[in-house]
């Protein structure tokens, strides 16, 4: 008998956590392919300008996901390309923003926000540990940092955007 994991697995390889107390975002630089994991530069996104302000109302944020890595290419593609038209579909993918207005966002397909009127939110596998770490004073680093000493699918360093 063969099983397949559940869709929402595809979702949850990585730890990216927002915090409006500390105005930061971090995630893991931790990327899988099969059973091979390779340290990557960035599972978050800054944008400036026109871009943000048109889309979100903001002059600066930060994305961050979870998810498709795939996906991840092309989203970067169509900010950098102005996010002209509508944006691309999403499948398997999450998102977290922190905007220059310090507020947290979470989303599925980029066009449907959410906003999260917590001090601190997490997304992907390692986001209990974050979220736990963070309750309890860390930073979104150390949290990022936590999460990977607990979650086999976070690792292999941090980064962390301030705004």
């Amino acid at each position: 008998m063969c099983w397949a994991l559940p869709t929402i697995w595809n979702l949850l390889l990585t730890t990216i956590v927002a915090s409006t107390a500390h105005k930061s975002i971090a995630c893991d630089l931790q990327f899988t392919k099969g059973n091979h994991k390779f340290k990557g530069s960035s599972k978050i996104l800054s944008l400036e300008g026109s871009v943000p302000q048109n889309m979100f109302g903001v002059d600066k944020c930060f994305i961050g996901f979870s998810g498709n890595a795939s996906a991840w290419g092309t989203i970067v593609s169509f900010f950098a390309l102005g996010a002209e038209g509508n944006p691309p579909k999403c499948k398997n993918i999450e998102f977290l923003m922190l905007t220059d207005k310090n507020h947290i966002h979470h989303s599925l397909d980029l066009r449907n926000w959410m906003y999260i009127p917590e001090k601190h939110f997490a997304i992907g596998s390692g986001s209990d540990f974050a979220i736990g770490a963070m309750s309890a004073g860390s930073t979104p680093k150390e949290a990022v940092i936590l999460a990977s000493k607990h979650d086999i699918h976070t690792g292999l360093g941090c980064k962390v955007y301030s705004i």
